[in-house]
């Protein structure tokens, strides 16, 4: 009878924190896509199914190929064309359930599956307002959530040492957005170890094959859609200068507004990850984070700074961190209650 009820407690339980998670996907997908987005989002989505969208827009193209297939789907079946922002709220409210379920195994992965662990991954519901609903400059584009989904499952796999999974997931994810290739960063620095580093080295020279393959084919395809507004190849924008000026021009509010979104990123989770990193002695938490700097440098000469959202792939490793952290002043804690 007593595993019975225990049984009983915990399918409800789960059933419980499953419907939480779904109202929250719904409720988070509902407010992206019809409070943040623009009309300039809009077009721009609209824009990518259609083909025609300049680069590096158009290199994004995993979502909209995934909604034209569901848009011909359902008429060929129904005859109702979907609207595009039903299809954006349901493809976003899948991407944020496979970032939550993807979260929680990355967590589960590397610090077991307990009540403690599970408590603290609620956390990821409350990183992702910060990167896309609550910046003073909210942009949301539809590869934003699906690209820190593929960040937790890739550093899971990795984790883990599934690699056939990995490739796949890294390929889904260089579809999605270029920056699929700090996940190679993330696999050099945690995997290189004696023993070890002619493995990782060849893996992370497949990975840096697959990902030019790809965005090689996404070049030729769209040739058509380069714009001067790529003006790296027809890759990228280069954006250091207005991002240095954003964060010290003289006599304008911009660089406090930018400064107060950069220090309150992640709900301000980074901030003990600096203050306490030479406490975090777990090897593959450690080096995992030490894609954050190289990260920032590389979005301040190609991202937009006061777009918070270019940072949004850093949550999963940014919680690792912070449970990391809280895992280890519990255990510190109960060292001092249990010593004699």
């Amino acid at each position: 009878m007593k595993s019975q009820r225990i049984n009983i407690r915990r399918v409800c339980s789960q059933i419980i924190v499953g419907t939480v998670f779904l109202a929250y996907s719904l409720c988070l997908a509902w407010t992206l896509t019809q409070r943040v987005m623009t009309e300039f989002d809009w077009s721009m989505l609209q824009q990518i199914c259609e083909g025609s969208a300049p680069t590096p827009f158009q290199y994004r193209i995993l979502v909209p190929l995934l909604m034209n297939a569901s848009d011909y789907a359902v008429q060929s079946v129904t005859g109702y064309k979907p609207d595009i922002k039903t299809l954006a709220l349901l493809f976003t409210m899948v991407a944020t359930l496979l970032y939550i379920a993807g979260g929680r195994m990355m967590l589960f992965a590397v610090f077991g599956r307990t009540r403690q662990i599970d408590a603290y991954s609620f956390l990821l519901c409350l990183m992702l307002p910060f990167a896309c609903v609550l910046p003073f400059q909210r942009y949301y584009y539809i590869s934003d959530i699906p690209a820190i989904a593929l960040f937790c499952w890739g550093i899971f796999l990795i984790y883990r040492e599934k690699y056939p999974a990995f490739y796949l997931v890294y390929a889904i994810a260089t579809l999605n957005r270029e920056t699929s290739c700090f996940l190679t960063i993330i696999f050099l620095m945690a995997r290189w170890m004696p023993g070890q580093r002619t493995r990782t080295l060849k893996h992370c020279i497949a990975q840096g094959a697959l990902w030019l393959a790809i965005k090689a084919a996404l070049w030729v395809i769209y040739f058509g859609n380069i714009t001067d507004y790529a003006n790296i190849g027809g890759f990228c924008r280069l954006t250091v200068i207005n991002n240095l000026r954003s964060l010290i021009q003289a006599g304008d509010t911009l660089p406090a507004l930018v400064w107060a979104q950069l220090l309150t990123a992640f709900g301000g989770l980074w901030v003990p990850l600096i203050l306490h990193f030479r406490n975090i002695d777990t090897q593959f938490v450690r080096r995992s984070l030490l894609v954050l700097p190289v990260y920032l440098f590389a979005m301040t000469f190609v991202g937009c700074l006061y777009e918070i959202r270019i940072f949004g792939e850093l949550i999963p490793i940014i919680l690792l961190g912070h449970c990391h952290l809280i895992c280890a002043q519990d255990r510190n804690h109960e060292k001092k209650q249990t010593a004699p």
